[in-house]
């Protein structure tokens, strides 16, 4: 891992935050995994403030290139649930493949997939949106939401 921890952008960790606890409750396995992968990578992640953030981390509207043992590329963005067309490449950060990419950086390996079927790709290349998460919060709800650094 490039920087060490996973990096997360503070709005962006508190939009997914929210999702999770609004929709703490899936009934398949597949989502039930995926939103383990993304509460644990939510716990241990360091979060920044926006002026802050490297720009080579993959972080919600980011464009993600991703490269394979067989030089297979693969891109498309990262968005915030709800959001997600996949004839237009946009995947949701709750898919299997989005809990495993937001907080990592270009360079980095990332394994995702079910048991017995994962599969490994570098991030190759990670460019930012232009769109940006824009959340209103109390900082009493913030200091709940966010780990201590």
């Amino acid at each position: 891992m490039k920087y060490g921890s996973l990096i997360l952008e503070k709005n962006d960790f508190l939009m997914t935050r929210k999702f999770m606890k609004q929709n703490c409750i899936w009934e398949d396995y597949i989502h039930t995994g995926v939103l383990e992968i993304l509460d644990l990578n939510l716990n241990n992640a360091v979060v920044l403030d926006e002026g802050q953030m490297p720009s080579d981390i993959v972080r919600l509207y980011s464009e993600v290139t991703l490269v394979g043992s067989s030089d297979h590329r693969d891109s498309f963005r990262l968005v915030p649930p709800g959001e997600e067309d996949p004839t237009t490449n946009q995947i949701s950060v709750t898919s299997s493949l989005g809990a495993s990419l937001i907080g990592f950086s270009k360079g980095d390996r990332i394994t995702y997939g079910l048991p017995g079927s994962k599969i490994s790709f570098m991030i190759e290349k990670v460019k930012q949106g232009r769109q940006k998460v824009k959340l209103s919060i109390s900082d009493g709800d913030m200091q709940k939401m966010v780990p201590e650094q």
